[in-house]
């Protein structure tokens, strides 16, 4: 079908010559499924575990950098919009040059916003007071305090603030117990032990809190994976531990749990196991007191670490690193309803494909709707921190207007466009370019541009985007702002031409269409 034009337009064919194109410089953008950012410095073990936390707006991102003798932690504040995702954030030192350090956890503060446990030597000298558990607090413009020691030497790898809201819980596990301590100075253990009983091999203790102001700590026993409610003020045993259904498999043995927590509860997100311990490629959700388990993802082929975070309205987001023997390995998340079942999976990508790489540990915070998210990925042989912002998966039809600022939807045929429509006027002028986001069903070639003037039959910023499979594509067409014939102030049309088939021919039918007038404020 081809659609008319406007009088008086004449929208160019699809195939631009070379030196159009050259004098528009490059202008795709061509965005994969999730942009990717890195945020660490390079560093060598998959052992490293990101945290992550909202603190307002913003979503912060805490690792440690081992290195015998200049260890680090870092920090990073994020902000977790999908425009975001693809920008450096500003990232600054906690603490540096110390002898070594576990991974940190980050936790509220007294009075609000966030503070870091850290577990770590500060130096090899004997006595020295930082050597153990501390605290550091995060100042408002993203620096850190200087960290305040706690006086107790046991390990935590797990943190939340008691429900007076300044005495931080924070456990570990040790001598094949889960060891609970309360106070950040000279903390107290906690008599897990003898409600709890002991097992050699009580592993990655995880805390959490739901809405209605439960306790919960979650581990990984013997047979798997267990949940008990505790004490808010205390932290003794407040209920009858449970076990989550065929959690028995070493691979939920994570480096963290994946413990969610939202407005009615705390819900594990774990690997389903066989009798004799193999995964079965499903991913449960369990919570204590059920006698069954939900399958939240069915056919997926993931690796060890998961993540899971609850969005304000309920429903359960779940995040994994699918290795996909038989496809393309990616980070794929979805969002389910309560139980975190019935969801479409999205495939977020990966950071990048070298000749090896592969995922460790994956933290993921809910942000607004959207679900943020700081893992540890290895690119040959190199591990660093980075970060994506997902925005939930597409119902069924539903355009993808991620990275354009108030998007307009324009359908034809096999192809989508998404448009702004009012792009801001500092955006153009530090850019020089109007982002669009071009979808298609179908392979084809599609030609984006701006006409230069309302009256004008010249275009600015042609491009061509080529996709060989159905796809979507951020494209950046540039504008020159100071052209006599354009004016951001006033109302300018776009143009756009498809071209079906992944190779199309010069001979190929080409489909014509404008998008009308897109008026600024």
């Amino acid at each position: 079908m081809r659609h008319a034009r406007p009088a008086g337009l004449v929208i160019l064919g699809l195939w631009a010559s070379a030196a159009l194109l050259a004098l528009c410089g490059p202008a795709v953008a061509a965005t994969p499924t999730a942009a990717w950012t890195k945020i660490g410095a390079d560093e060598n073990t998959v052992t490293v575990v990101p945290s992550i936390a909202l603190d307002g707006a913003k979503v912060v991102g805490a690792w440690s950098v081992p290195a015998t003798g200049t260890a680090s932690v870092q920090a990073a504040t994020i902000t977790p919009t999908v425009a975001a995702a693809g920008r450096a954030p500003q990232v600054v030192d906690v603490v540096s040059g110390w002898a070594s350090i576990d991974s940190p956890v980050l936790l509220g503060r007294p009075g609000g916003g966030l503070q870091v446990m850290l577990n770590a030597f500060h130096s090899l000298v004997t006595g020295d007071p930082l050597s153990g558990v501390s605290f550091a607090p995060r100042n408002a413009d993203g620096t850190w305090g200087a960290p305040v020691a706690t006086g107790g030497s046991n390990g935590g790898t797990t943190a939340i603030l008691s429900s007076d809201g300044a005495t931080p819980f924070f456990a570990t596990a040790s001598s094949g117990i889960v060891r609970l301590f309360r106070g950040a100075s000279s903390p107290v253990e906690v008599d897990l032990a003898s409600a709890l009983g002991r097992t050699s091999t009580y592993q990655v203790p995880q805390l959490g809190r739901d809405g209605t102001g439960r306790y919960w700590l979650a581990w990984y026993g013997d047979d798997g994976l267990h949940m008990v409610q505790l004490d808010p003020a205390t932290g003794a045993v407040a209920g009858t531990p449970g076990l989550a259904p065929q959690s028995a498999g070493i691979s939920n043995a994570q480096l963290r749990l994946a413990l969610a927590c939202g407005p009615a509860g705390c819900r594990l997100a774990y690997h389903q196991a066989n009798a004799n311990g193999t995964d079965t490629g499903r991913i449960l959700t369990w919570t204590a007191g059920e006698a069954a388990a939900t399958v939240a993802v069915a056919g997926a082929d993931p690796a060890s670490n998961l993540g899971a975070a609850y969005r304000a309205d309920g429903r359960l987001w779940i995040v994994w690193y699918d290795r996909s023997s038989t496809g393309t390995p990616a980070y794929r998340a979805t969002l389910g309803n309560a139980l975190g079942a019935g969801g479409r999976i999205r495939s977020l990508g990966v950071p990048a494909r070298p000749s090896s790489y592969s995922a460790g540990a994956i933290s993921a915070v809910d942000a607004a709707g959207n679900l943020a998210i700081v893992s540890n990925f290895e690119r040959n042989g190199i591990y660093n921190q980075w970060f994506t912002v997902a925005a939930p998966p597409l119902a069924a039809g539903e355009a993808d207007t991620s990275g354009i600022t108030d998007p307009r939807v324009i359908r034809r045929g096999s192809s989508t466009f998404v448009v702004p429509r009012h792009p801001s006027r500092a955006a153009l002028r530090r850019t020089k370019c109007v982002k669009v986001r071009v979808a298609t069903t179908q392979p084809a070639a599609i030609r984006v541009a701006i006409f230069s003037g309302r009256k004008s039959v010249r275009v600015f910023g042609a491009t061509v985007v080529r996709f060989a499979k159905p796809g979507s594509r951020i494209v950046c067409i540039r504008v020159p702002l100071r052209a006599h014939t354009f004016d951001v102030r006033k109302p300018f049309r776009f143009a756009f031409a498809v071209r079906l088939g992944a190779h199309p021919k010069q001979s190929a039918r080409t489909t014509l269409t404008t998008s009308g007038f897109v008026n600024f404020d």
